[in-house]
Formats: structure tokens, C-alpha cells, sequence
């Protein structure tokens, strides 16, 4: 059985740091680029890893 990669739309963090993005590119890039430039760069990686999870630190 092997998971599905993570949805990157719904990740608070990167929702987080594309606001931080489109904050610092205003007039530059739209909110709406940055964001999806951020989902896919979490995405894409995610699509082909073979480890999807790790083991939590003590």
C-alpha cells in the first residue's frame, strides 16, 4: 500500500508563506502565482518520494 503525497493547497504553512510572498512581490507577482509555484514545489518532489513520512525525534 503506498500514500498519497500530501495536498499542498491545504498546507497552512505554505498558505502562510505565500502571503509572506505576495506581501514582499506586491506589484510584481500576483498572490495567486506565488502560491501555486509554492504548491508545486512542495507537490512535485512529494510525487516521486519514495519515503513519506519519518519517525518523530525524542
Amino acid at each position: 500500500m503506498t500514500d498519497s503525497p500530501p495536498q499542498a493547497a491545504s498546507d497552512p504553512t505554505l498558505s502562510a508563506g505565500a502571503a509572506r510572498l505576495a506581501l514582499r512581490y506586491a506589484g510584481t507577482s500576483a498572490s495567486e502565482t506565488l502560491q501555486r509555484l509554492l504548491d508545486d514545489s512542495y507537490r512535485l518532489p512529494a510525487e516521486g518520494a519514495t519515503v513519506r513520512s519519518f519517525p518523530q525525534s525524542k
